[in-house]
């Protein structure tokens, strides 16, 4: 009888370890709590997040409008001047929806 191979390779193998990890340390219940419409977040709000809330925020905004233009690649220093640049902008347009404010961002120089 021939065992089969669950992963193809050790790059698989760690692939699968690393998202089980990164699963494990998410909380169901708290995900589905702190469901968010990213769209209806303006820049106003972002006073009542932590730090590390708005990194999410900003990574899956980047994420977003990468996947709209069809781009699979992340670029760490791409996003923070884009960030740098929407904290200007947020700055001076608080009733701006955060998604509107970091495409502006995007095209900005």
């Amino acid at each position: 009888m021939t065992k089969k191979r669950i992963f193809s390779s050790p790059k698989s193998y760690t692939l699968a370890l690393t998202l089980t990890v990164l699963a494990a340390g998410f909380n169901v219940g708290d995900a589905r709590a702190n469901t968010v419409d990213i769209s209806a977040i303006k820049c106003s709000d972002l006073a009542n997040y932590n730090t590390e809330y708005i990194g999410f925020l900003l990574v899956w905004i980047d994420g977003y409008l990468g996947g709209r233009a069809e781009d699979t690649t992340f670029d760490a220093e791409r996003m923070g001047n884009n960030a740098e640049k929407a904290k200007k902008l947020c700055a001076n347009n608080l009733d701006k929806g955060l998604v509107t404010i970091f495409k502006e961002a995007e095209t900005a120089q």
